[in-house]
């Protein structure tokens, strides 16, 4: 029972967190129990937090910005400015940002010569069972008149699948992305009852796509401002609104009180929630309580300090790449589904054996099990790299859902496999011991029909991808 921990475990790390393994070079960061830390790093949109196994995420950095998106759509950016004593400064602009990521949520640590003596603790989350973000602060060291000014806003449909445009592993660009303020054009932003709303009209149908409800527990009301004026926080801060409207609001701060905002997604022509003080509170600590779910999954102590923080991670990493009733092959880059890959096997090793037996379920509902196609057939339109339709390959035993031209199976049963060894599960062997059976069929006769014990491999790995 070791050995099977022990092997698919590592390898899960490897792979998952594969950015983080590369702290065998000089480290920008340091490690502390379950937290990554960096100090003055710098770099923006690094640290992507999932939204609830969906495509939906909170895009935040080492850098204390906080974007909220969805599929194609960017709901918004949230940022902060500290002022006293008639001079303001955005957080990002600080002298001392530590920044630290634990499992699915985003903290930092901001101080600046400006202002002695004053520290902000801010934390970024996702909402609980909705598309959200929710936003804590606490400081000490206030001064009488110390303040925040806070805005959100630029919301855009881009018509590309973002979990894929704004991966820093594919566009390494956007680790300098900061605030963009013509986001906000043609954006409607309103008030009501306190609450803030922003929405995004679709100009070719006249509908509206989404609105964002904000909200604040300061119990003032929020404005609007003008994003064009954003780079001299004061003079932003007293500007009506122009051709760049988003949110905006001031409020004090106070020792060893908390302050929270809330940003909810509502599609269409939906009713956006309006917020009062306690709702705000709670959606806060609603993701917060989901969030430290992660840290049970997982319990780690080791001589190394980083593979102790990395650990962690990769549950939430595991838990964003759930989209029901699948793990998808990877939470922002490749957020597509494909049997088999590696996932299957974080949803055995912490414990969601409901997820792994759901994804059994789906696939081996869709496999052949009729036996009309019974020899090879190669592809002329293809150059004859591929398989045809009417070939064997498609036949008895196949799995017909999200593999496409690919033998995604082998490895699919493989986890499957070992899910069972896992748990002894007696209802994913009353429905996956037959598909095995298929699977066994179909594999042998595709890939070693002179029955010689060497299987051929046909595009189900990365080498042979294009061959």
């Amino acid at each position: 029972m070791k050995k099977l921990f022990i092997q698919p475990f590592f390898l899960l790390l490897l792979s998952i967190s594969q950015p983080l393994c590369l702290l065998a070079q000089p480290a920008k960061y340091t490690a502390e129990k379950e937290n990554i830390i960096g100090k003055n790093i710098g770099l923006y949109n690094n640290r992507p937090l999932y939204i609830n196994n969906s495509n939906a995420f909170i895009l935040t950095g080492d850098q204390p910005i906080a974007r909220l998106v969805k599929g194609e759509y960017l709901y918004g950016t949230f940022m902060l400015a500290v002022e006293r004593n008639g001079k303001a400064i955005w957080m990002q602009e600080c002298e001392q940002i530590t920044s630290i990521y634990q499992a699915g949520r985003m903290s930092w640590k901001i101080a600046d010569k400006a202002f002695p003596g004053l520290q902000i603790v801010l934390d970024v989350l996702p909402m609980a069972a909705t598309t959200g973000m929710a936003i804590r602060v606490n400081a000490e060291g206030i001064l009488p008149g110390d303040q925040l000014i806070w805005t959100f806003g630029g919301a855009q449909w881009r018509r590309q699948n973002l979990s894929w445009k704004l991966d820093i592993m594919g566009q390494p660009e956007l680790l300098s992305w900061g605030y963009t303020p013509n986001d906000a054009k043609s954006n409607q932003v309103s008030i009501k009852k306190k609450s803030g709303y922003i929405s995004l009209i679709d100009s070719s149908e006249n509908k509206k796509l989404f609105t964002v409800a904000c909200g604040s527990d300061s119990g003032s009301e929020p404005g609007i401002g003008e994003a064009s004026l954003w780079d001299t926080p004061l003079l932003f801060k007293q500007a009506q609104s122009g051709k760049l409207p988003v949110l905006k609001g001031v409020q004090l701060l106070q020792e060893a009180k908390s302050m929270y905002w809330a940003f909810e997604v509502f599609p269409g022509d939906g009713n956006p929630e309006v917020f009062n003080a306690s709702t705000i509170k709670d959606k806060f600590s609603t993701g917060l309580q989901r969030i430290r779910s992660f840290q049970n999954r997982l319990k780690i102590n080791t001589p190394d300090a980083y593979l102790n923080a990395v650990a962690p991670a990769s549950v939430a990493a595991v838990d964003g790449a759930w989209y029901p009733p699948v793990f998808v092959h990877g939470a922002l880059q490749w957020n597509v589904r494909y049997p088999g890959w590696r996932t299957i096997f974080g949803g055995t090793m912490y414990g969601w054996h409901d997820r792994v037996r759901a994804e059994a379920k789906y696939y081996t509902n869709s496999q052949v099990r009729t036996n009309d196609k019974r020899f090879p057939e190669a592809d002329a339109t293809n150059q004859l790299t591929i398989q045809g339709p009417n070939s064997r390959f498609y036949g008895l035993g196949r799995i017909i859902q999200d593999q496409g031209v690919y033998n995604m199976q082998t490895q699919f049963f493989d986890q499957i496999i070992e899910e069972y060894r896992w748990t002894n599960d007696r209802e994913l062997l009353s429905f996956f011991r037959e598909a095995l059976e298929l699977h066994l069929t179909w594999q042998q006769e595709c890939f070693d029909s002179d029955g010689d014990g060497v299987y051929e491999s046909y595009i189900n790995v990365w080498p042979t991808d294009s061959q």
